[in-house]
């Protein structure tokens, strides 16, 4: 098992002497390094060649990404509705604009306690080809402005950090490689991409996050009853999804790749796909994220119903 970070020294471990330890943590070392004496280029260089490079710095060629995917849709603050895919997505990777294939494997979801459901016209996971800022107008971010933030470690690799503001609330940094120009992170005011290596020192997708904000206009009928129970006024509500992805395995052998279109031109809460319980209790799922925490501590709060609960009554066919 290997853990790596940006700004800390990779941890590996074999599997078995983890779970023989007698207190399954995990500390990651910050991974403080004094820089040689390096030429340090102009910002929009280091952008201009991150870009020219991508398609050599990364797997262009077909491969599978198998990953699991979750969305939580709230209102007002809150989590009404939580939906788990586990995919295999047919890729080529960031030098192109968007993902190839999508198949809904297995799933599950929890209640669904939304006023406003709504739905999207393709998977969600779309998306995180289609809002990936390397993946849309490069031509774009090189007539951009950049400066140079800070500077970082990853995988042996010094990293240089480089920032553009449209205004105070949208932005792009960009993580990349001093003598490699490899882009090993992504931020944006809504997204996050994080890139590894695979055993050709190639970068693929290893994890991803995106909150997409919207409001609502509530009904007459919902105004009205407010307006009976004596509650504030409201007129609109915010409906957000928070979308978090995280890649499990790539696979690059041709022969081995097995990707078929299901689900993909349908809501992530509409696709049907049959609920297996064998399969999730078997699934080496990732650490809770901060954000899944949130998710089911609200759903949990609705009526007391614990998660597993809602997973076993909700999904299926």
């Amino acid at each position: 098992m290997e853990i790596s970070s940006i700004g800390y020294g990779t941890f590996k471990i074999k599997v078995q002497d983890f779970l023989n330890l007698k207190e399954q943590i995990i500390i990651l070392e910050d991974n403080i390094t004094d820089l040689d004496a390096v030429l340090i280029l102009n910002p929009k260089d280091y952008v201009d060649n991150a870009f020219d490079n991508l398609r050599d710095n990364t797997v262009s060629d077909n491969h599978q990404l198998n990953v699991l995917y979750r969305r939580s849709s709230l209102e007002g603050g809150k989590a009404k509705l939580f939906v788990e895919h586990y995919l295999h997505l047919l890729e080529r990777g960031p030098s192109t604009s968007h993902m190839k294939r999508i198949q809904v494997v297995e799933g599950r979801k929890s209640g669904d306690y939304r006023l406003y459901p709504g739905s999207q016209r393709r998977h969600a996971i779309y998306y995180m080809s289609t809002t990936n800022p390397i993946r849309s107008d490069i031509s774009d971010l090189k007539r951009r402005k950049w400066k140079n933030s800070g500077y970082t470690t990853y995988d042996n690799e010094d990293v240089l950090i480089l920032e553009n503001f449209k205004n105070e609330n949208k932005f792009i940094k960009l993580y990349v490689g001093i003598d490699s120009y490899k882009i090993y992170k992504i931020e944006t005011d809504r997204s996050l991409f994080i890139y590894k290596k695979n055993s050709d020192g190639k970068l693929y997708l290893s994890y991803y996050r995106r909150i997409a904000e919207g409001v609502k206009d509530l009904s007459d009928g919902v105004i009205a009853k407010r307006k009976r129970m004596g509650l504030p006024l409201k007129y609109k509500i915010k409906k957000n999804y928070l979308h978090e992805v995280f890649v499990l395995g790539i696979e690059t052998d041709k022969k081995k790749i097995n990707v078929k279109s299901y689900g993909e031109d349908e809501d992530v809460a509409d696709v049907k796909v049959e609920y297996n319980p064998e399969f999730w209790s078997n699934f080496n799922s990732p650490p809770d994220t901060k954000y899944y925490l949130k998710t089911k501590k609200d759903l949990e709060a609705i009526y007391g119903v614990p998660l597993e609960t809602q997973f076993k009554y909700s999904s299926g066919k």
